[in-house]
């Protein structure tokens, strides 16, 4: 299927969860579909890049995690290979 086709699948979709719950088309769709526990996938990857934030976080308040994390880093930023 194309990209047009599925956009136009996702707004008949989206569509009957607002009839369905008989909210305001101005109502956010976001939150229509999070009652039926169907996020959009910006939510889900939002989520998993403050999840890898919050490790990286937790992971350079130990000593030497932090120090071999800031090598990393900067062989990254060196464009080397660890």
């Amino acid at each position: 299927m194309n990209s047009k086709k599925i956009e136009a699948i996702e707004v008949v979709y989206q569509g009957f969860f607002k009839s369905l719950f008989r909210v305001r088309k101005t109502t956010s769709t976001s939150i229509v579909l999070a009652e039926f526990g169907k996020f959009p996938i910006e939510h889900f990857a939002w989520g998993y890049v403050l999840l890898y934030y919050n490790r990286v976080n937790m992971v350079t308040k130990n000593r030497i995690l932090g120090k071999a994390w800031e090598a990393q880093l900067a062989m990254l930023t060196m464009k080397k290979k660890c």
